[in-house]
């Protein structure tokens, strides 16, 4: 089965239950651990509260992640990797068109720690920074939860 998001690789890994390759999920763990950064600065309770207040608007997250990435400046951003760059459009176009399912990933995965059952929330997450990646880890059993490469520091 071609993958549901960009409909060119064939669904497997850790989202082929949800018809996703392992390229869009790939960019999907990026968006969730860029927003679980911001999340540790926000006054949301959790991601899906995060989600909700914030992502509104593909251009929007797009250039507010990129920006962060690669400094203010987006479009060299852009340069830097064309191709990510329009697979991370597809791939925020399509968690904005697909909410449920987006709810359900977020519930599998980036709720509560799969490891020690910990809800994950801005005082029980852990964002660090480690060899040009930025990591979300739980803070009591140290698990990664997402992760999100990141040329600069954090």
């Amino acid at each position: 089965m071609k993958c549901v998001i960009c409909g060119e690789e064939e669904a497997d890994g850790k989202y082929e239950e949800f018809g996703i390759c392992p390229i869009c999920g790939d960019i999907i763990d990026d968006v969730i651990a860029f927003c679980f950064k911001e999340l540790e600065k926000s006054d949301a309770v959790n991601l899906s509260d995060y989600f909700n207040k914030k992502i509104s608007h593909i251009n929007e997250l797009a250039s507010w992640m990129w920006g962060w990435i690669m400094g203010e400046d987006v479009e060299a951003a852009k340069g830097a990797d064309e191709r990510y760059f329009k697979r991370l459009e597809l791939v925020v176009r399509w968690m904005q068109s697909n909410p449920d399912v987006l709810e359900k990933i977020c519930d599998k995965y980036f709720c509560k720690c799969e490891c020690c059952g910990m809800d994950l929330t801005p005082v029980t997450i852990e964002i660090k920074e480690e060899y040009g990646w930025f990591k979300v880890m739980c803070k009591k059993c140290r698990k990664l939860i997402a992760k999100c490469f990141s040329p600069k520091e954090i």
